[in-house]
């Protein structure tokens, strides 16, 4: 086939031509996308609970920690006083 449509003397130009000639086609120039992002979110607040529907882990109370305080405070000093003489 290149036989045939090649000549045994042909100049730069001519293969040039011929190759142009051959395929006129041009390959389409690329384009950007068309579609826009969307609108972004802003991060959440640092401080805020991420879990709104869900309770805490329950803490220990004021008055519950002051009488275990005083409970250890007397056990303290009640094996004090049991080692000293009166």
């Amino acid at each position: 086939m290149v036989e045939k449509t090649i000549k045994p003397r042909m100049t730069k130009s001519d293969l040039m031509g011929m190759i142009a000639e051959a395929s006129p086609t041009t390959a389409p120039p690329k384009t950007k996308p068309t579609v826009k992002p969307g609108p972004r979110t802003r991060p959440a607040h640092p401080g805020k609970n991420p879990n709104p529907n869900e309770n805490p882990a329950p803490k220990a109370k004021k008055d519950k920690l002051e009488a275990a305080k005083a409970e250890i405070l007397k056990a303290i000093q009640d094996i004090l006083n049991d080692g000293k003489k009166d």
